[in-house]
C-alpha cells in the first residue's frame, strides 16, 4: 500500500470551531478542512490507507465507513497536491 506524506510547505491554521484551513505556500491555494480533517492533519505526517482506517476506527468510525473515508480522504488530500508519495516508495 502506498505510504502518503503530508507536504511540508503546507501550513494548518485552525479555527475555534475545529475546522481548519490548509494553506498551500507553493500556489497560494487555500483548503477547507472539516474538524475530523483537521485532526487527521494534526495526527501524523504520513498515513497509508491502512493506517488511516485503523485510526479512524479507534475514534469511533464504524469500520466499513473508516475504510472508505481513509481511500477518499487520502485520495482527495493527494488529488489537492496536500500530500505525496513518500520517497521510499
Amino acid at each position: 500500500m502506498m505510504r502518503l506524506i503530508q507536504r511540508s510547505d503546507v501550513t494548518l491554521f485552525e479555527m475555534d470551531d475545529g475546522s481548519g484551513l490548509l494553506h498551500d505556500e507553493s500556489n497560494g491555494h487555500t483548503h477547507a478542512l472539516n474538524a475530523e480533517a483537521v485532526a487527521i492533519w494534526r495526527s501524523g505526517v504520513s498515513w497509508t490507507p491502512a493506517e488511516l482506517t485503523e485510526w479512524l476506527v479507534a475514534n469511533g468510525r464504524d469500520e466499513a465507513l473508516a475504510r472508505a473515508g481513509a481511500r477518499t480522504f487520502l485520495g482527495q488530500m493527494r488529488a489537492a497536491g496536500l500530500f505525496e508519495p513518500a520517497s521510499d516508495d
